[in-house]
């Protein structure tokens, strides 16, 4: 109760209680303004005055008693209580002895229902409309559309609520966020299918098994033993490809080398398996997703607000930036392609950029200010309204209704491997890996063929049919004990 009419707006919004004003004059009083839109008030009006009143019914004073209840009391203690329905433009009288507040909300009498939102926003996410064109029909009301949030306007969409405080909003359905937009993640080369089946930590853990068997080999080994150190390297690589290519022996070497080939075959099946199933897709560097990745990979804009989050930012450079966001990056592309075309005016030009963002571009996971969508409503309408938007999040309209609408436009998908074409980069790197193949192919011919002994074959019998150097004799395996062309004996 307060005879101050600045604090009359106050109270009524920011305290959920009832204006208590009572009259007994009408000079200095100016209570118009502070309750034009405020429901929550009762007038205590002495008869008198109240019939004084009622002479102009069009003077501000009489328009300001409208919004609230007018108790009419005079010196013989009786009491009437009137109050003015704005909706059905009737006055209705209340018993005092049996007082019921009727609900003038469950008949708008075709009141408009404005919602007020930005005209881009409204071409591509259109439920707003339509959650107000289904309160309309239930309250028998008609639905309006207001460019903005000022004007008819009585409900309006807030894209964000940072930093806003006002306690008349209404969180609704779906959620606003502040989205980081990162660069998309390099394709590999399609070498790369060759090392990322397996992680470097079972890459190293398998160079770490090579050496110790070569090292065991080595220092054990009755056959391979006798060979380089780095000959007894390529020959367990060439047992995990292919199998054996040299003559082993020996009890120890006999058994390491049988381990070997086992876990060679278990380790080539999984790894080709796995580089067939890469060939399903493009892979692709790492992506920009944490807190941590943005605060050490990203640059902002010195413009932006991105300082007020102590990210990195920089007057020249710039590849990352703030964009606000609603719901997911599948449902703020549209509307950032209906800005880009106003913006752009050319649809061609808007086209190229939506292309190139799409393309180049992604949302992080990482979201900044995520909070509900909220609706900024008329304090008469609040109240039917909070009741709507209620059963549309608990029944999943929302999301039901986005879900079966057609696809955007801007799709991002990935490319497999056999839907790119191999492009000089890859093509020297599948060059360069067949020339390590040949090189470590010509080093294990060189080892297997005596190549001094043939260049003197060469030389000093030409018309002689060259030979391979064989073994020693206690070394020879009984099949290799035959004679040569061109030679007798051993």
């Amino acid at each position: 109760m307060s005879n101050e009419a600045k604090l009359f707006n106050w109270f009524a919004y920011y305290h959920g209680s009832c204006n208590f004003i009572p009259i007994d004059t009408l000079h200095g009083l100016n209570i118009s303004y502070p309750i034009e839109d405020n429901v929550r008030t009762i007038y205590f009006i002495p008869h008198w005055l109240y019939e004084e009143i009622s002479t102009d019914s069009n003077s501000p004073v009489a328009l300001a008693l409208r919004t609230g209840y007018q108790v009419v009391y005079d010196l013989r203690n009786h009491i009437d209580i009137y109050h003015w329905n704005s909706f059905s433009n009737r006055t209705i009288t209340i018993d005092p002895h049996n007082i019921s507040v009727p609900d003038e909300l469950r008949d708008l009498h075709g009141y408009e229902l404005v919602m007020g939102n930005l005209a881009f926003v409204r071409a591509s996410m259109p439920f707003d409309d339509y959650l107000v064109e289904l309160v309309a029909s239930q309250r028998n009301a008609t639905a309006g559309r207001e460019e903005g949030f000022f004007g008819r306007s009585n409900i309006g969409l807030l894209v964000t609520i940072v930093n806003i405080t006002e306690p008349f909003i209404v969180p609704g359905p779906g959620t606003t966020f502040t989205a980081i937009v990162v660069p998309r993640a390099l394709p590999k080369p399609i070498i790369s299918i060759l090392v990322d089946p397996f992680d470097w930590y079972t890459w190293l853990a398998f160079a770490l098994m090579l050496f110790a068997t070569a090292i065991s080999i080595a220092c054990f080994g009755e056959v391979l033993g006798r060979h380089h150190f780095v000959k007894i390297l390529l020959e367990l690589i060439m047992i995990t490809l292919a199998g054996p290519s040299r003559i082993y022996g020996g009890s120890f070497e006999n058994r390491i080398i049988t381990i070997f080939c086992l876990m060679a075959i278990v380790l080539a099946s999984s790894y080709q398996s796995l580089a067939i199933s890469f060939l399903s897709f493009t892979p692709f560097g790492p992506e920009i997703n944490t807190l941590a990745e943005i605060e050490e990979r990203c640059v902002f804009s010195h413009v932006d607000s991105a300082h007020l989050y102590n990210f990195k930012t920089s007057s020249t450079t710039q590849t990352c930036r703030l964009q606000t966001s609603r719901d997911s990056e599948r449902q703020t592309l549209p509307v950032e392609a209906m800005v880009a075309k106003n913006l752009f005016k050319d649809p061609s030009v808007a086209f190229n950029y939506m292309q190139s963002r799409v393309e180049n571009f992604r949302f992080a996971r990482y979201r900044l200010n995520e909070y509900p969508v909220c609706y900024f409503i008329s304090p008469r309408l609040r109240e039917f309204f909070v009741f709507y938007v209620q059963a549309v999040i608990e029944s999943g309209i929302y999301e039901y209704y986005y879900r079966h609408r057609s696809q955007s436009l801007w799709e991002y998908t990935r490319t497999t491997f056999t839907d790119r074409a191999v492009g000089l980069q890859d093509f020297v790197l599948l060059c360069s890996s067949k020339s390590c193949l040949n090189f470590a192919a010509a080093i294990g011919m060189a080892e297997t063929i005596n190549i001094p002994v043939c260049i003197f074959s060469v030389l000093s019998s030409p018309p002689a049919l060259y030979t391979l150097a064989m073994p020693p004799a206690a070394s020879r395996l009984p099949w290799e004990t035959r004679s040569l062309p061109g030679r007798t004996g051993n």
